[in-house]
């Protein structure tokens, strides 16, 4: 072999060695920057990616994505050990690793401290909150099952006209009082194809009338209570995170957001927002806290309702303010919604 060709395969391996290194440090930076937004959603740039396509979609399901990562970076750690692969190479492989491990274990994030949750000597009365989205499928022994099993004090349905929920509710011998979306609580752009929103409340609870809430795109039901100790409740279904639809999911949530932080009331909010608790604002939050916050740091899934686990995102929630706590929070099966129904009993003071 001449000189310049030698000179000429060595100037090419060199190339090639230089592109595998700049490759491995660029997977290094992806998978640092994958732990960040793994374990540290409410980061800058992790926020205000989680609201655009495809990232919005994506970190929907943080399990069933950090899964993937996992297995992803495990075999890839395998093959590099067994071939030998250099160093820099195995870290970029270990770096993925522990970000697929963040996304499975700490799907919601490094939990947030949760604060002024502590319990007082004050005398608290205990609420069993339910939301369930129907889907428009709620029938009288879907209702009865739900009311039999947890005899909830407020219930919040997404996607459940008024007509077939008077019959549910007469069938059942429930003692509730029903509210159905109002036309402040729907935006100009909503066509009727989707069932607005239903809140039904116990009269045990005493009387109730509407009050004044954020709209959202399927309905939003603000109540408040005669009875000044019992909180402001809101029954809300956002837009869900569909590419023609992205800008009407962003609005709604920033409105909730923007509402829950600046009631001065306690208040609970109970519905589907077709959001997790990494999507934009609900990444902070302020001084809403999810109620699965205080039940259990691991998220149980709500939708869809037939898939494992692991592959359900938590879309559906039941948020609280500061001075009411919660506790025993459930999902369970109802009916054939692709929805689970979701309840925690919660201790207001």
């Amino acid at each position: 072999m001449s000189r310049d060709n030698w000179e000429a395969l060595h100037q090419s391996g060199s190339k090639g060695l230089l592109w595998r290194k700049a490759m491995f440090v660029c997977g290094i930076v992806l998978g640092c920057f994958s732990c960040i937004v793994g374990l540290f959603p409410q980061f800058g740039v992790a926020r205000s990616l989680s609201v655009y396509l495809p990232f919005a979609q994506v970190l929907a399901f943080p399990q069933a994505l950090g899964l993937v990562i996992l297995l992803l970076g495990g075999c890839a750690t395998g093959v590099g050990w067994w071939r030998r692969w250099s160093r820099l190479a195995l870290t970029s492989c270990l770096v993925w690793i522990v970000a697929g491990a963040g996304f499975l274990f700490a799907p919601n994030g490094i939990p947030h401290q949760v604060s002024g949750q502590q319990h007082s000597t004050v005398t608290e009365r205990n609420l069993t909150v339910v939301t369930f989205n129907t889907g428009s499928m709620l029938t009288t022994s879907d209702f009865q099952q739900l009311v039999s099993t947890w005899d909830p004090d407020i219930i919040v349905l997404p996607e459940t006209s008024g007509y077939e929920l008077r019959e549910a509710i007469e069938t059942s011998n429930y003692d509730g009082q029903l509210f159905e979306t109002r036309n402040d609580g729907l935006p100009n752009t909503y066509t009727g194809q989707i069932a607005p929103t239903s809140v039904v409340v116990h009269k045990r609870l005493g009387a109730a009338h509407f009050t004044r809430g954020p709209v959202t795109s399927f309905g939003t039901v603000a109540i408040e209570f005669d009875d000044a100790r019992l909180p402001v409740i809101l029954g809300l279904h956002t837009a869900p995170p569909l590419p023609r639809l992205m800008n009407q999911w962003r609005d709604d949530i920033n409105r909730v957001v923007e509402f829950g932080n600046s009631i001065q009331k306690p208040l609970i909010i109970g519905g589907d927002f077709n959001a997790t608790l990494r999507h934009g604002p609900l990444a902070t939050r302020g001084k809403l806290i999810d109620s699965q916050e205080l039940c259990s740091t691991t998220p149980t899934g709500t939708w869809p309702a037939g898939a494992p686990t692991l592959l359900r995102s938590p879309i559906d929630h039941i948020f609280v303010t500061q001075g009411i706590t919660a506790h025993s929070c459930q999902v369970q099966q109802i009916g054939y919604s692709d929805h689970l129904a979701y309840t925690t009993q919660v201790a207001v003071q």
